[in-house]
C-alpha cells in the first residue's frame, strides 16, 4: 500500500533542448518544477540532462517516475533523437531507486488536463495551439503562472506537469481499485 504522504512523483517531458521536470505527492500537491537545458553536442546534452536529473532525483526522492512516451514523428532522426534521451532518463531514474517507470502518450496527457485536440481542431487550433491549450490548463489547476524567458519552453514544463497530473491521477484510481 502506497503511503499517500510520502509518495512523490516526478513528471518528465524530454526533449534535447529543454527538458521539464515536475514534482508533486500523491495528494495532487505540485512541489516543484523546472527545465533541464543541455548544451553542446549530443553526448554533452545527455550527460547534462541525465546529470541535473539526478540532483532532482537526489533531493526529492521520488517512488514513480512518469515520461511523455516518444511518438511516431514523420523525421525518424528526430524521433530517434528523443528515444536516446528517453532511454538515458529511464536509466537514470531506475540507477537511483529502481524507480517505476510510467509512459504515457501525448494524448492521454492531454485529455488529464480536459484539453480535446480534436475538438480544438474543429476550432481551428492545432500544434502550439493546442500546447497553449495544456499551459493554461496547467496554470489554471495549480494556480501558477509559468514565467520563462523563451516561450517554447513553457511547453516542456507544463507537459512535465500534466505528466505529473497524470501519474497521480492513475495511482489515485489504483488505490481505490479502479
Amino acid at each position: 500500500m502506497l503511503d499517500k504522504k510520502n509518495t512523490i512523483l516526478l513528471g518528465i517531458d524530454s526533449s534535447s533542448v529543454s527538458t521539464g521536470w515536475a514534482v508533486g505527492d500523491l495528494n495532487g500537491k505540485l512541489l516543484k518544477y523546472g527545465r533541464i537545458n543541455p548544451i553542446g553536442i549530443i553526448e554533452e546534452k545527455l550527460l547534462e540532462t541525465t546529470g541535473e536529473l539526478n540532483k532532482v532525483l537526489q533531493e526529492w526522492k521520488p517512488t514513480f517516475c512518469a515520461v511523455e512516451d516518444v511518438n511516431c514523428f514523420a523525421n525518424p532522426k528526430v524521433a530517434k533523437l528523443l528515444a536516446e534521451f528517453v532511454g538515458c532518463i529511464r536509466l537514470t531514474c531506475f540507477m537511483f531507486n529502481n524507480n517505476e517507470m510510467r509512459f504515457y502518450p501525448s494524448t492521454s496527457l492531454k485529455a488529464v488536463m480536459g484539453v480535446n485536440p480534436k475538438e480544438l481542431k474543429k476550432r481551428g487550433i492545432v500544434k502550439d495551439g493546442v500546447k497553449e491549450e495544456v499551459l493554461k490548463a496547467v496554470e489554471k489547476q495549480y494556480n501558477i503562472k509559468l514565467e520563462v524567458s523563451i516561450k517554447k519552453y513553457h511547453y516542456d514544463v507544463s507537459d512535465a506537469i500534466s505528466c505529473y497530473t497524470k501519474l497521480y491521477t492513475e495511482l489515485n484510481n489504483e488505490l481505490r481499485g479502479q
